[in-house]
C-alpha cells in the first residue's frame, strides 16, 4: 500500500504516519486532519493531501487488523491447549481416585500391614485402571 501510494506522488509524510497511529479510526479527526493540511487549496490540487492521509488511515487499520488477527490466533491456540490440559487434569484426578480406592482396599483387606516396597510396587508398578484385584500383585 505504502508503495503504490508512493508511486502517485502522495505517501504520507512521518509526521503524518505518527498522528494516524492514534487517530484513524475517528472520522471526524481524519476530517479535520484533511481539511487542515489541505488549508487554501481549493483548486483541485489537495487531493493527493486527501490521498496521503487517507492511504495513511488504510495502512493503520490494516496493521490493526493484522495484529488483532495474529492475537486472535495466539488465543484459539491457548484455548486448545487450555482444553488439553483440562483433560489431562481430569485424566489424572480419575487416576488418582483409583488409586486411592486401591490403596484403600490393599489396606481394609489386608491380614497384616503390607510393607512400604509392597505399597510402592502398588502405586508405581500398576496403573489403576489395569488392577485386576490383587492386593500384592503376585501372580500366586
Amino acid at each position: 500500500m505504502e508503495g503504490l501510494l508512493r508511486r502517485h506522488g502522495c505517501d504520507p509524510s512521518p509526521l503524518g504516519v505518527e498522528w494516524v497511529k492514534e487517530k484513524w479510526c475517528e472520522p471526524e479527526s481524519v476530517v479535520e486532519r484533511t481539511e487542515k493540511c489541505r488549508g487554501s487549496k481549493r483548486d483541485g490540487r489537495g487531493k493527493g493531501t486527501m490521498c496521503a492521509i487517507l492511504g495513511a488511515c488504510l495502512m493503520q487499520a490494516q496493521d490493526q487488523y493484522m495484529y488483532f488477527r495474529q492475537v486472535e490466533k495466539d488465543n484459539s491456540e491457548s484455548q486448545l491447549e487450555i482444553e488439553c490440559l483440562k483433560a489431562d487434569l481430569q485424566w489424572e484426578r480419575e487416576r488418582t481416585r483409583l488409586l486411592e480406592w486401591k490403596i484403600y482396599v490393599m489396606l481394609t483387606q489386608a491380614k497384616e500391614p503390607p510393607s512400604i516396597a509392597q505399597i510402592r510396587k502398588l502405586i508405581v508398578g500398576t496403573d489403576p485402571e489395569d488392577w485386576d484385584g490383587d492386593i500384592w500383585g503376585d501372580s500366586d
